[in-house]
């Protein structure tokens, strides 16, 4: 039985809800370009990594996820220390959101591992983070 994890929609939904001004950040448009998807994310990261703008916080996050899923099928046995540095990101960073992408990215770790218990909690531990700012959001508006 596989359990599905959040689609990549609802992570750039919440994504995008928690960064506000990405109009005036941009990634190099060649970053990446040509190499294989695993190798082209970790161009991105590490480029990320050098950056000092929130923006480039928020995308960090992204693609991390990302780079996790993808290494999830590549590579298995470097999850736990690919979710540790999420997980780490997620406990310093501004991101009010960077708690529920560690989350999804520990949901990929458990599914990989078929604890499909612990991947089902994460993935609505993630959603529950997503929510609860979607929801101060809107209150913060009204």
């Amino acid at each position: 039985m596989r359990i599905p994890i959040l689609p990549l929609s609802v992570l750039l939904l919440a994504l995008w809800a928690g960064c506000g001004r990405e109009e005036r950040f941009q990634l190099p448009p060649d970053l990446g370009r040509g190499l294989p998807p695993a190798d082209s994310l970790g161009a991105v990261l590490d480029w990320l990594s050098k950056q000092k703008a929130y923006e480039a916080e928020t995308l960090r996050f992204h693609y991390m996820y990302e780079y996790i899923r993808t290494l999830a099928r590549q590579k298995p046995d470097t999850l736990p220390a690919l979710v540790q540095a999420l997980r780490s990101w997620a406990q310093k960073s501004k991101y009010l959101l960077g708690e529920g992408v560690a989350a999804l990215g520990e949901a990929v770790r458990w599914q990989r591992q078929r604890q499909y218990d612990s991947a089902l909690s994460r993935a609505q531990t993630a959603l529950r983070i997503f929510q609860e700012k979607k929801r101060s959001d809107y209150e913060g508006k009204t």
